[in-house]
């Protein structure tokens, strides 16, 4: 991928979130896994209000932690796979294409979440609980497991809870369905590692505007 692309992304999505709501935290996460083997783990979870979007905003979520067998769990964005391109660390010797290029993956958002607006009465106070509906499609799983490791892309979607607490912090609830995609073809394990998962992310949330 090129520099130009990431320099772009940058510019039009994150550099204009001044006076934009963030919010972010650890999270308890937990999902069905594969087969029998469901996955926990501790998470840490970051939203970013869109510019001059009240309700829409992007998503970035990585967790890591263990299966029911003991295995290593690991989810993340699907813009980690660059590093493992030799194309991606192709580029100039100077400061800002190194910080690119260490850095490029992780600005890039699994997706994205919509919070259903609270309405004109609540302008002056916000109610304390707002419901959103997120899709992420460019999530990763990751499983360390017998009889074969899985590398997956993952597309997830489903409802969170933000109810604000004393202290301008939130209490984080989500809650929804992923769909799974082994992408480490030439296996003789047919559809092993396409599944259809539910998973679930409990947490304490810090806001910064």
């Amino acid at each position: 991928m090129r520099k130009s692309l990431l320099i772009l992304i940058f510019i039009c999505g994150f550099t204009q979130l001044n006076a934009q709501k963030v919010f972010t935290g650890f999270t308890a996460d937990w999902n069905s896994g594969i087969g029998e083997r469901y996955t926990y783990g501790l998470g840490w979870h970051l939203e970013a209000r869109m510019w001059r979007c009240e309700n829409l905003y992007f998503n970035w979520h990585y967790s890591i932690g263990s299966n029911t067998h003991g295995e290593l769990y690991g989810h993340g964005g699907l813009s980690l796979l660059l590093y493992k391109s030799d194309i991606w660390w192709r580029s100039g010797t100077g400061p800002d294409d190194a910080l690119a290029t260490l850095l490029g993956p992780l600005l890039i958002p699994n997706g994205v979440t919509y919070y259903l607006p609270q309405g004109p009465a609540y302008a002056c106070k916000p109610k304390p609980m707002r419901i959103g509906i997120y899709c992420n499609p460019l999530a990763m799983d990751f499983w360390n497991m017998q009889p074969a490791k899985v590398t997956s892309w993952t597309v997830e979607s489903g409802v969170k809870i933000l109810y604000t607490l004393p202290g301008d912090q939130i209490l984080y609830l989500s809650g929804g369905l992923s769909v799974t995609n082994n992408m480490r073809r030439n296996r003789p394990y047919g559809d092993y590692g396409n599944e259809e998962l539910v998973h679930i992310q409990f947490g304490i949330m810090g806001v910064a505007e």
